[in-house]
């Protein structure tokens, strides 16, 4: 009953989506229903056009994934820790995951997620920019 569904969860699973079905339906459905089973036929066609639509986006900005936002967010923060700082790639890395909001490697990181990192990298800069004014 669910096939295509679970054709398109199989497919956006092996590019690397790792999120939860009653999430999407809950966006889907502006939180209202949150299983595959509350959905009507109408809204369950409408959602697998969506998902449909949302994937084929996806496949595309994958190929264009250097300019992506979140990419252009990484680099912003590798300027700031790398050639700003003069720290190595080694230990930007390590920052990351050690002191950053969320503990994880750099590549790990939603478009949410490194926004607020590259806020925190930021402020980190202002406090190295006015310890070297100290000076």
């Amino acid at each position: 009953m669910y096939q295509a569904y679970f054709a398109i969860e199989k497919e956006m699973k092996a590019t690397g989506w790792h999120g939860e079905r009653a999430e999407l339906i809950s966006s889907f459905t502006k939180g209202k229903k949150r299983s595959l089973k509350e959905l009507t036929a109408v809204e369950y066609n409408q959602f697998i056009g969506s998902l449909k639509k949302m994937n084929s986006r996806e496949s595309e900005t994958k190929e264009d994934w250097q300019n992506s936002p979140e990419n252009l967010m990484r680099r912003k923060l590798w300027n700031l820790f790398v050639k700003q700082m003069n720290f190595t790639p080694d230990r930007f890395q390590n920052w990351v995951v050690q002191y950053g909001k969320f503990h994880k490697p750099l590549n790990s990181h939603t478009h949410n997620e490194l926004a607020q990192l590259l806020t925190q990298a930021e402020l980190v800069y202002k406090s190295y920019i006015n310890e070297i004014n100290k000076k």
